[in-house]
């Protein structure tokens, strides 16, 4: 197999091809002239070159939409489990079967995330996203025809699973944007996220109090979300990997791709040799966990609260009496609101994280305020035994504020740091390690729920959180510090 060509003096440009037109290693374009000036977006986001803006604003709708989905899923599922019309978990036993179905998910994920990655890379990344809608649209089509968590549920989540990480595998913006921008396109994307997550739970919310069945908007979500991202995904660029214009000094290393074993090797090298990638993973691993297990644990704590109301002997409010409302919608719509509540302080602190972030002298600082304001909205969290309580809506708002910015955090420190001809199997590698903790969490956090507190898995995320502060510490003043 070839290396890719690099001489002194000269710009080098690959041509992206479409992978359904061909499959063989395209050798690069070497010119003598100058590169045509890189498009710019909203005057301030720079393209690498090839990219149009059309495949800019696809690529940020394909961020839309499947925000979108996952929002509608992540916010459906805790709920259609306890429903007496669907699966009808009682709380007793909902902490271990959220620990099942999170853990199916997150052994998909450790299986796939690597060879993903590598089949982004190898096949393309167009081929992947439309793969990954097909899965997603089969286990919104299974959730609401089956009332047995076996087989159908289970069958369900691990398409599901298969789904997230085949579109998590496509660096998209690792892509598009030129490396003086991707701060900016953070923001913007955040923003996105934001937008579509509050737009999700808006419209959920509003099906809950129309007394919609669950299973309908399962049905629905994941027949819009399927025809959206593959309509979009025409928009978007075909093949496998862009390099910018540079000069390169000439190079006799050989950067074909490599077999799968050698790929995972030179990544978790990678990773090691670079303190902010090391500081991403950290977060990853103890800090950054993934979203869908902690708000699934909230949503069944919340909805505890609401058991715990009724055998106190408190009523429902008159004005839920007045619309004939069940504790369990009632309980619905107040799971909402705090979804809603937690997308809206998210989508304000995100944009202001990724502009921090582009000031290359507040990264550590940033980390630390999101650390420290995750923990305390975990210790909060757990403070509140009634749903009503103050300190349950001061958790949620902080909780908003915080965690999601430390995903935000990790991405941004791994689209800046991951080799350009390396992206996909570097995400998926980090994808790969985080989820094994995300196995852990989701397991001990199932068990401490059901056996020992409900509010057990939130001690552990605050505890978790700082070991987060300490490691990194350690990171930045061993490897960092006086470099920047």
């Amino acid at each position: 197999m070839k290396a890719l060509p690099t001489f002194e003096g000269q710009a080098i440009k690959y041509q992206p091809f479409d992978t359904q037109d061909s499959l063989d290693n395209s050798p690069l374009e070497i010119q003598d002239q100058p590169p045509t000036p890189n498009v710019t977006v909203l005057k301030v986001i720079r393209l690498n070159p090839n990219i149009s803006v059309t495949n800019f604003w696809c690529c940020m709708f394909h961020s839309f939409f499947m925000i979108l989905g996952g929002a509608f899923t992540n916010s459906l599922q805790p709920l259609i489990l306890l429903d007496k019309n669907y699966y009808n978990i009682s709380q007793d036993e909902s902490g271990k079967i959220m620990s099942l179905i999170l853990i199916v998910m997150l052994v998909v994920k450790l299986i796939v995330s690597i060879p993903y990655g590598h089949c982004t890379d190898k096949f393309g990344r167009k081929i992947m996203i439309q793969y990954a809608a097909i899965n997603y649209l089969l286990s919104c089509l299974i959730v609401p025809l089956q009332t047995t968590v076996f087989p159908g549920l289970i069958l369900a989540k691990i398409l599901l699973a298969n789904s997230m990480s085949a579109f998590h595998s496509v660096p998209l913006i690792a892509d598009y944007i030129a490396d003086e921008s991707k701060g900016k396109a953070a923001g913007i994307l955040a923003t996105i996220a934001g937008i579509s997550s509050i737009l999700a739970n808006v419209i959920l919310q509003q099906l809950y109090k129309s007394g919609i069945p669950l299973g309908t908007c399962y049905l629905g979500a994941g027949i819009f979300t399927f025809l959206a991202v593959i309509f979009n995904s025409f928009g978007l660029k075909g093949g496998r990997y862009y390099i910018s214009h540079k000069i390169h000094k000439p190079d006799t290393t050989d950067t074909s791709f490599t077999s799968l074993k050698n790929n995972f090797k030179e990544a978790l090298s990678i990773f090691k040799s670079n303190g902010w990638l090391l500081i991403a993973l950290v977060l990853q691993i103890t800090g950054g966990s993934d979203f869908f297990i902690f708000f699934s644990f909230m949503a069944l704590y919340v909805k505890s609260l609401f058991l715990n109301q009724t055998e106190t002997g408190i009523p429902i409010k008159a004005e839920d009496q007045n619309f004939n409302r069940t504790t369990d919608q009632v309980s619905n719509v107040k799971v909402s609101d705090l979804n809603i509540l937690v997308k809206l302080t998210a989508f304000v602190c995100n944009i202001i994280y990724a502009y921090l972030l582009d000031k290359k002298k507040t990264i550590i600082p940033v980390i630390y305020v999101a650390l420290i304001g995750s923990a305390l909205s975990f210790v909060l969290l757990s403070a509140s035994k009634h749903p009503d309580d103050l300190s349950l809506e001061i958790a949620v708002s902080l909780f908003g504020a915080t965690v999601p910015g430390l995903f935000l955090i990790t991405n941004y420190l791994n689209i800046k740091n991951f080799p350009i001809e390396k992206r996909g199997i570097m995400i998926s590698f980090s994808g790969f390690v985080g989820s094994i903790a995300h196995f852990i969490m989701a397991s001990l956090g199932g068990f401490l729920y059901d056996n020992w507190r409900k509010d057990g898995p939130f001690l552990i995320c605050a505890l978790l959180l700082g070991v987060a502060m300490i490691l990194i510490a350690r990171i930045y003043f061993t490897k960092l510090h006086g470099k920047n």
